[in-house]
């Protein structure tokens, strides 16, 4: 990226002579969307950098709350017939399920 801008800044500056040999046949236009995708890319990749990094702080973060939370075997979940009562209905109960879950 800096070799592209040095080279459309000299060119610019000093009616169109070349300062890279290897660039010579590329017009001015040329060198400087070279240098502008490469400007590009570079920002491009600093904002994807950052957002992992701040991906990477949010779960240390997290990871770090949850380190001493306690995962115990009285984790449960019972499913148990049980008359619910309808009071809008006739019939003043109807048979349903409850679950209960225990931590």
């Amino acid at each position: 990226m800096k070799k592209f801008k040095k080279e459309y800044l000299y060119r610019v500056n000093n009616g169109g002579a070349t300062q890279l040999s290897g660039y010579a046949n590329y017009p001015t236009s040329n060198i400087y969307n070279l240098y502008q995708s490469y400007n590009q890319y570079f920002q491009l990749s600093i904002i994807i950098g950052a957002v992992f990094y701040g991906l990477n702080l949010i779960d240390a973060y997290v990871f770090g709350h949850l380190f001493d939370y306690d995962i115990s075997d009285d984790i449960s979940l019972h499913a148990a017939p049980t008359m619910m009562s309808v009071p809008e209905y006739p019939v003043p109960s109807a048979p349903g399920l409850s679950l209960t879950f225990t931590f």
